[in-house]
């Protein structure tokens, strides 16, 4: 469990900086388009991010340690969202952009984070899943053998 523990916690930590980071580059002739991709990708937080995604210490993490990444990770998916969404709508206030760019842009920022947060979520759900699972008591299903010199009681005898 621990190996599938750290490679759910490594791919999860690969996976968010450059989806959350990339900026798609738009091949289209308007300027405000082109201009807000700059804009936007000068903005990004990608030292707030490597910050929540680093981990600090060097001790051992356990499978609690990584669902309190995946929460934080999911937390900065919405903050990252927040901030995108707050740009946008002063670009849009400032005329940088028409409100159909700012429509288009926000739509593919909502987009982006909900993906990420999905793949977190699920991620999430899976650990959590693992570790009650290893964490429940075995089911007793069988009775336990006879010990020497012991009887066998038989559970469908009645006694008249």
């Amino acid at each position: 469990m621990n190996a599938r523990v750290a490679a759910m916690y490594l791919l999860s930590t690969l996976a968010l900086p450059p989806s959350m980071a990339a900026v798609p580059s738009l091949n289209v002739k308007q300027d405000g388009i082109s201009q807000m991709n700059v804009i936007l990708a000068s903005m990004q937080t990608n030292d707030q991010i490597a910050d929540v995604i680093a981990p600090d210490a060097v001790t051992p993490r356990g499978p609690t340690d990584v669902l309190r990444d995946y929460e934080s990770q999911m937390t900065s998916v919405s903050s990252w969202l927040t901030t995108q969404l707050g740009q946008i709508l002063q670009a849009v206030n400032s005329g940088e952009l028409t409100r159909e760019q700012g429509d288009y842009f926000s739509g593919e920022r909502y987009e982006a984070a909900m993906m990420q947060f999905q793949l977190l979520r699920a991620r999430y759900a899976i650990l959590e899943h693992d570790i009650a699972a290893n964490s429940a008591p075995p089911k007793d299903t069988a009775p336990a053998p006879a010990q020497d010199g012991e009887a066998v009681k038989n559970p469908r005898a009645t006694c008249g």
